[in-house]
């Protein structure tokens, strides 16, 4: 069974830290947390350490992205992410992309995306 090894990634949502927890079952956890912040003067919320995907007209999508370093020679056999509960919050307006510009170019505003932002996904 040497060579195999189980991934068990596991997202909790709610403060910002990386462990590693090693067991003799030849599996590992990593597991990560992630707090939020209020930033500049609009009083805008941001998830700490987290980058934002941003498509034209889609939501501003938050994202990590993580580089976990395995021992030479190892087979992954399997991965599971679990996460928390979700918090359903209503009433709040999620901005979306807008098209890369340059200061030379002239501003082409684009609209959200409807069947994005209607859907119940």
């Amino acid at each position: 069974m040497k060579g195999k090894r189980t991934i068990l990634v596991v997202l909790v949502v709610l403060g910002l830290s990386m462990s590693v927890v090693g067991s003799d079952s030849d599996s590992f956890v990593v597991e990560y947390q992630f707090e939020t912040t209020m930033v500049g003067s609009f009083d805008s919320w941001m998830i700490e350490d987290t980058m934002l995907q941003e498509i034209p007209g889609e939501p501003l999508i938050p994202y990590r992205s993580a580089r976990i370093l395995l021992p030479g020679g190892t087979d992954i056999k399997d991965v599971k992410v679990k996460h928390s509960e979700p918090i359903i919050e209503k009433g709040i307006d999620i901005p979306w992309g807008q098209i890369p510009r340059t200061s030379e170019d002239i501003p082409a505003i684009v609209g959200r995306n409807e069947e994005i932002y209607n859907s119940n996904q």
